[in-house]
């Protein structure tokens, strides 16, 4: 009661419902409803009464309790307001002006220049409690198969009023910073026509060690400078500065600022759109426009001693961020808060945008009901991937395509001989216009998963397992499905029994039905002839398949150290498949097949190379590559000095000695 004495206000109020609630009481012969409707008005007066008056007490203000605004899309997809909330620019800069977190500031920043070479200008606008999350990242263990040791940045502010583009800018982020294992900073910009906080639209969902990305929310300079009075800014050029980054020539008054690839503004050569990639030396990046709407396009993964740092207003363009890996990683880690978020992010990587309402049921349904796709297929495939792939039917359809078919391959065995029948079908697929379905299940045979060892590619949907739960020729599913009969089944492995087409049998291209390959070998097609020689143009289809950051650095670590013409690669296997592949007999391969493995692998023995390299002159120089690390210790008795290769740990089939494989052949199609 001596607190109620203090505040005349709330001692009125409380005797005003106390009458009240007597008057009702009182008056029990009168209308009961109206009475009722009386005091909860009463409730709700006192309640924003004691609202306010805690508020003004306290220093809160009222927007700093209230759900945030939901505001409705324009024409172009874009957010318009007329007035910025200001409570959360009052925040922002309270905290970074107050002394005490301008001194923590202070030493996070040294620190985070000084040990990682961040240039002061990305860090100044980051506060304290900022600094100390993002030097935790990088602290963070890597999340790919091989864990090299990194401590780069990716630097990127997202900047316009297009919710959608922002969102698109976003999951291009999360892919670029994954598939070049970097950690993201990006800088949310809240401007005059969008005053949306990143908090207030999105959560990012964080598993384990990963997404390393830091999303912060800063301030253009007109809503600074609008507001600079009633904010009580210092407004002085070095107050800005310190917290907007300097004009000065960063090159001059920084040493850092060399650690930092700075994308910059170019248009786009229409005429290089489909060109091939540059070397692994060539470090290019451009930002390319397109509808006057300038999206940024990395062509070239930044070398791992730089920090990337670029302006996005749109979805990035790159095979390091491509739309399947974006709209993967965009589904898992980045949760949508409100309406308007969810929205956009249903359909912000979608061609037909009506099937953002469809949910994963719906999906299945329509691929097997409409284009006649087995459920044995679409079993396999995750939500992502179900999506994308009727986004490609349907559009295929609305462009004139009387009948969208599909090609799914499965390829069996080793890394080789995967990408042996993988490289035939995508020629298949390119030549006849069907959407490439790729089923990569890990097996004793090579324990890795397809986007462990290569990234998300545009014109590629992946499927993590193909359980038919009956044996080849899958006859009781043939009569249960009808949308079995729309596919042409073709089996090459031999173990799996009767009716198996034989290596030198083509698949056939029928327009109106899929077509199913499982195999370990090159797949031949009346389309495409001569596909089993080397030198076939159509096998630059391979080139499509970007290896995954692991494998990257591990070329890059070797191909550094000489220039690739002087060098001379040698492949040393001599493995029996008893030897090679645990838990697996000649009988799993069919015996004629591995009878003709053993052979061939007995011819290529240590001696006959030893006795073919001695033929060269002495100052040669060989790379090897061997599935025996005693060859290795041979080579360099051998040839001192003269050896060159890539250090591994192990030399099994499991998950984490694939990417070697896979780098041994990368680096012996550089060498001469």
């Amino acid at each position: 009661m001596r607190d109620m004495a203090r505040f005349p206000l709330m001692r009125s109020l409380s005797d005003a419902t106390t009458r009240t609630i007597a008057k009702l009481y009182a008056r029990r012969g009168a209308n009961i409803r109206a009475d009722v409707v009386r005091v909860v008005l009463h409730i709700i007066v006192i309640f924003a009464s004691v609202l306010l008056l805690f508020a003004a007490f306290f220093g809160f203000r009222v927007t700093d309790v209230l759900p945030v605004r939901n505001f409705p899309i324009d024409s172009g997809g874009g957010i318009r307001t007329n007035n910025l909330r200001l409570s959360a620019t009052e925040r922002l800069f309270r905290e970074r002006l107050t002394p005490t977190n301008q001194t923590s500031r202070a030493r996070l920043m040294t620190e985070t220049h000084d040990k990682f070479n961040a240039p002061f200008r990305f860090l100044q606008p980051l506060s304290a409690a900022d600094l100390d999350q993002l030097l935790a990242l990088l602290h963070t263990p890597s999340a790919a198969v091989i864990p090299l040791p990194t401590s780069r940045i990716l630097f990127a502010k997202v900047v316009g009023a297009d919710l959608a583009e922002r969102t698109r800018a976003l999951a291009s982020i999360l892919a670029l910073t994954k598939n070049t294992d970097r950690v993201g900073v990006v800088y949310w910009n809240l401007h005059l026509d969008f005053d949306h906080t990143f908090e207030s639209l999105f959560h990012l969902h964080c598993h384990t060690n990963w997404p390393r990305v830091l999303v912060v929310n800063v301030l253009d300079r007109d809503v600074v400078m609008r507001e600079k009075n009633r904010l009580q800014i210092p407004h002085g050029k070095q107050q800005l500065d310190e917290i907007f980054g300097s004009s000065v020539d960063p090159g001059i008054t920084d040493w850092a600022e060399f650690s930092v690839h700075q994308v910059t503004e170019e248009p786009l050569n229409p005429e290089t759109t489909d060109a091939p990639l540059p070397s692994n030396r060539s470090r290019e990046a451009a930002v390319k426009v397109n509808h006057d709407k300038v999206v940024a396009g990395i062509h070239e993964a930044a070398p791992r001693d730089v920090h990337i740092a670029f302006t996005l207003a749109g979805a990035l363009r790159s095979r390091y961020s491509s739309l399947v890996d974006s709209e993967d990683l965009s589904q898992r880690y980045l949760v949508a808060k409100t309406k308007l978020a969810k929205s956009v992010m249903a359909s912000m990587h979608l061609s037909v945008k009506q099937l953002a309402a469809f949910d994963h049921d719906k999906i299945l349904r329509a691929l097997h009901d409409e284009f006649q796709i087995p459920s044995v297929l679409l079993d396999g495939l995750r939500p992502t991937m179900a999506r994308l792939l009727l986004d490609k039917l349907v559009l295929k359809k609305q462009h004139g395509t009387f009948a969208p078919r599909t090609v799914w391959v499965q390829p069996q065995y080793g890394l080789g001989n995967r990408l042996r029948t993988l490289g035939s079908v995508m020629a298949f697929a390119k030549v006849t216009n069907r959407v490439l379905v790729v089923i990569w299940t890990p097996d004793v045979h090579l324990e890795i998963k397809f986007q462990d060892l290569f990234l998300g590619q545009d014109n590629i949907i992946v499927s993590d397992a193909f359980q038919p739960l009956e044996n080849w020729p899958y006859l009781r599913l043939r009569t249960r499905d009808t949308a079995m009969h729309a596919v042409d089944w073709f089996n090459y492995m031999s173990g799996a029994g009767v009716d198996v087409s034989r290596p030198t049998d083509p698949i056939a291209d029928h327009p109106t039905k899929h077509v199913f390959v499982s195999s370990a070998y090159v797949v031949r097609s009346n389309v495409i002839p001569d596909i089993t020689k080397v030198r076939n143009k159509h096998w630059q289809v391979l080139r499509d398949l970007t290896p995954s950051i692991s494998v990257g650095r591990l070329v890059e670590r070797t191909a550094h150290r000489f220039e690739l013409g002087d060098v001379i690669g040698v492949h040393v296997r001599g493995r029996l498949i008893k030897k090679d592949i645990a838990g697996v007999s000649k009988e799993a391969y069919g015996n004629d097949s591995a009878k003709r493995t053993d052979f061939w692998r007995s011819l290529t023995n240590v001696d006959a190379f030893v006795a073919e390299m001695h033929r060269h002159k002495k100052s040669q120089q060989f790379y090897v590559a061997t599935d025996d690390r005693a060859v290795l210790q041979l080579f360099d008795r051998e040839f001192p000095g003269r050896v060159t290769y890539t250090n591994r740990k192990c030399d099994s089939r499991k998950k984490e000695c694939i990417p070697y494989a896979l780098t041994y052949i990368l680096l012996l199609a550089k060498f001469s």
